[in-house]
């Protein structure tokens, strides 16, 4: 029985969103619920980079590169910083948690052949609808503005009044104080 056996492993994100919606698949994530280093390091892969801080790694499967992330918790230390990790190994639900809208807070494990779909994601792709996990979704990262306004155009969807509501309310308080460098490259 290998590694891969004793672990569990998701795809998750914008995969599993772009599955739904039937469209191309551009980037491969995988979440393992345990620590992605470890995984990586004893299951034989050819690892490109691994990232510590946030116990990520790149991987390359038969040419195509890889994403490979731990389930993890984050705080947010300032308002618009990266987030620091809390937790690693953590339940797949509690991931989930963490993410920007419902539609992107969905995996699929590979070993049940199961959704986990806490937040009713699928729901609202199939409604067309953009919603934040929690009200301080964009004050925590005010980049996520930014990325729903993507997916509002990439795939036709509308924001529900929420959040629509809280993020015209992030825009009018912004505190650039804390914002990230990193988070400004990154989006």
């Amino acid at each position: 029985e290998g590694i891969a056996q004793k672990v569990e492993t998701f795809v998750v994100g914008g995969v599993v969103r772009d599955l739904i919606l039937n469209r191309k698949i551009n980037d491969y994530d995988f979440l393992i619920e345990g620590s992605a280093i470890d995984f990586v390091q004893n299951a034989g892969f050819k690892i490109k980079s691994i990232h510590k801080p946030f116990n990520t790694a790149k991987v390359e499967i038969d040419g195509v590169e890889v994403d490979i992330a731990s389930t993890r918790s984050e705080v947010y230390k300032k308002a618009g910083s990266l987030p620091e990790v809390d937790k690693v190994g953590i339940k797949i639900e509690d991931d989930l948690k963490r993410r920007d809208f419902t539609i992107n807070s969905i995996a699929f494990n590979l070993r049940t052949n199961e959704y986990i779909d806490p937040f009713f994601g699928i729901e609202d792709i199939k409604n067309k609808k953009l919603k934040i996990l929690h009200s301080k979704s964009f004050i925590d990262d005010p980049t996520r503005i930014l990325r729903g306004l993507d997916f509002k155009y990439r795939f036709n969807f509308e924001f529900d009044e929420k959040t629509k509501e809280l993020s015209k309310e992030a825009v009018k308080n912004y505190d650039r104080e804390g914002l990230s460098i990193d988070r400004i490259y990154l989006t």
